[in-house]
């Protein structure tokens, strides 16, 4: 526990050097609660921005050299790595849940975000393409992201009010982001069925990639705050595709 210093009173015979020592000591009074929250933030920073320094980030995805597939509105880089985890996922126990190489993910991060799609193999390792698609979901800019960062809580919502709601946030996306959604989705089914052997179920799936689709606060304590909404909200899309026409 922090304690409060004590105020002492000084006259105008106390020492300057007493005084200056007196007013030093009465300056560093912390409110705990205050302490606690710089703390959390601090770690949380840390958390967050770390990875992000020893691995490059792919930056510009409106840049002319990464070239987009035409049916997914995704790069294509992206696109073929889903094709190789979903195609592994039907042998590799714990893929997206499981850590690979930063070096081997480093440099295959940076060739991607020069448009270069060569180090993207059918035989390349399985967790490298699962979490290179993570970080490359994570590293799109937010205006790139699929969903806006204000969404509905549907915490307390009878279904019709959930439906409308969902409904609108997926009407005002463009063509291109609708595609994207559900391509994201069509991935979730396509691994999950094999999820007798991966042991990732569509919303362990779900709850691993979706979040990187809404832009995320850099502040950790707003993150926690804000995951069960996001969690609801696309646990909510995940099990009402058909409705929700995606």
């Amino acid at each position: 526990m922090v304690q409060t210093p004590q105020t002492v009173q000084t006259t105008p015979d106390t020492p300057i050097v007493a005084r200056v020592e007196v007013n030093a000591l009465q300056s560093v009074s912390f409110n705990v609660g205050d302490l606690v929250k710089i703390l959390f933030t601090a770690i949380g920073n840390a958390m967050w921005f770390i990875p992000s320094l020893m691995i490059r980030a792919i930056s510009d995805w409106t840049s002319s050299s990464i070239e987009m597939h035409k049916e997914t509105g995704v790069p294509v880089a992206l696109h073929d790595l889903m094709k190789i985890v979903e195609e592994k996922a039907k042998s590799t126990e714990g893929i997206y849940r499981k850590a690979t190489s930063f070096a081997e993910l480093n440099a295959l991060t940076e060739q991607v975000s020069q448009g270069k799609t060569d180090g993207v193999k059918s035989d390349m390792d399985a967790h490298l393409a699962a979490c290179s698609i993570k970080k490359m979901l994570r590293d799109m800019p937010a205006e790139k992201k699929v969903f806006p960062a204000t969404i509905p809580n549907l915490e307390g919502m009878n279904e019709q009010q959930k439906i409308s709601d969902v409904k609108t946030i997926i009407g005002s996306l463009t063509s291109q982001k609708k595609a994207f959604l559900t391509h994201m989705l069509n991935h979730i089914t396509a691994v999950s069925s094999h999820s007798e052997v991966n042991k990732m179920t569509s919303s362990n799936l779900a709850l691993t990639l979706m979040p990187n689709l809404i832009p995320q606060s850099t502040d950790p304590l707003q993150m926690m705050a804000d995951q069960s909404k996001q969690n609801a909200f696309f646990m909510y899309i995940l099990e009402n595709r058909t409705t929700l026409g995606i």
